[in-house]
């Protein structure tokens, strides 16, 4: 049985699509899994012919077409038999162990522009396997970023080839970044970038359809502009860490809550939901979805509101916040002095000796 989960976190970097439709001489197919993305567009099928002919229905060129055939086994327990497919030889690959190789081959081709002189792959199958990067005696000038991903798959073309495939599944557009998918759901196109730990480096890494919150979009905004220099919209979203050091700091002096606010406005704001998942063999997987919050409707509001919360913000940092912490620090000093008394500091150093 193909194992779609473990594929979607091969295929990290890529949008997913399953059961695409394509109708051939009047019979429906589905395409089980479809990969989109600017490493490739990755095509997994029960038969050549037919992922053969849905390729070229959505228009992809053989030069960015990786099209895996399996024949999928009856009992669970038996892993399925893989081929890739070689549009140069026009012959099949076989593939001894699939996911293994398979994300060796999707790997291989996130290489860095400046590391690819240290592989050598001389044809499609190479890519299958793990390389040791080569040693040259004089090390290659490389004067670019040495980050940089060529991109096998132009963006524009990989939004083209993503809208015919959403013909195909019957995909309505709001707009050319917003979509709402067959069971109602609504997914925002936005860019992704490399991050390094929880570092963003804002390097633009493709793009990629996310699913919205149901919430409404405006509503959320109100409730954080009143509630959210207390943290109350942190723990609606469920992040009850980040909400108490909200509510101990009244939103990081009042910076963090603005810029939540504006964070909002752009349409940027986002929530990491994780979820565990059983599989048929008992193991459990982590699974984690970044959500992003709708697009605001009432934008101009948004935008009187975002003023005035800088306003509320120096407020209450003022008013409220900066006293709070006085209060505080008198008492704890008020603690220590009546702790640390001559008697007491003259036993701390007899115990000492």
């Amino acid at each position: 049985m193909l194992d779609v989960s473990r594929l979607c976190e091969i295929a990290r970097n890529s949008y997913c699509y399953y059961n695409t439709p394509i109708v051939i001489e009047e019979q429906t197919f589905q395409i089980p899994i479809v990969f989109t993305g600017r490493n490739g567009i990755y095509i997994f099928v029960e038969d050549l012919d037919t992922g053969l002919y849905f390729a070229k229905t959505i228009g992809v060129k053989d030069e960015h077409l990786f099209l895996f055939v399996f024949e999928q086994q009856e009992e669970s327990y038996i892993e399925d038999n893989f081929f890739l497919y070689d549009p140069d030889k026009k012959e099949l690959i076989p593939m001894i162990n699939p996911y293994t190789q398979l994300e060796v081959f999707y790997d291989n081709h996130l290489i860095p522009q400046a590391d690819l002189p240290h592989f050598d792959f001389p044809d499609l199958e190479s890519y299958l396997y793990e390389q040791t990067p080569q040693e040259f005696e004089e090390e290659i000038a490389y004067t670019g970023d040495v980050t940089y991903i060529k991109p096998i798959v132009p963006p524009g073309e990989v939004i083209r080839i993503e809208n015919k495939i959403d013909e195909l599944l019957h995909l309505p557009k709001i707009s050319k970044r917003l979509r709402i998918t067959s069971d109602g759901t609504v997914e925002v196109l936005k860019e992704r970038t490399k991050k390094i730990g929880f570092i963003d480096t804002m390097y633009p890494m493709g793009t990629k359809w996310y699913r919205c919150a149901d919430r409404n979009a405006d509503d959320f905004y109100l409730f954080t502009f009143f509630g959210g220099i207390i943290g109350l919209h942190k723990f609606a979203d469920r992040k009850v860490v980040q909400g108490i050091l909200y509510l101990c700091t009244f939103g990081m002096g009042g910076v963090f809550y603005v810029l939540d606010l504006f964070t909002m406005l752009m349409g940027n704001y986002c929530n990491t939901q994780t979820t565990y998942i059983r599989d048929e063999h008992g193991a459990i997987h982590r699974q984690q979805e970044i959500i992003y919050n709708k697009p605001l409707e009432h934008k101009v509001r948004a935008i009187v509101l975002l003023a005035l919360s800088i306003f509320v913000a120096v407020l209450a940092v003022v008013f409220v916040f900066k006293p709070f912490i006085t209060l505080i620090g008198s008492l704890l000093a008020g603690l220590l002095s009546g702790f640390i008394s001559e008697d007491n500091l003259q036993n701390f150093i007899n115990i000492l000796k």
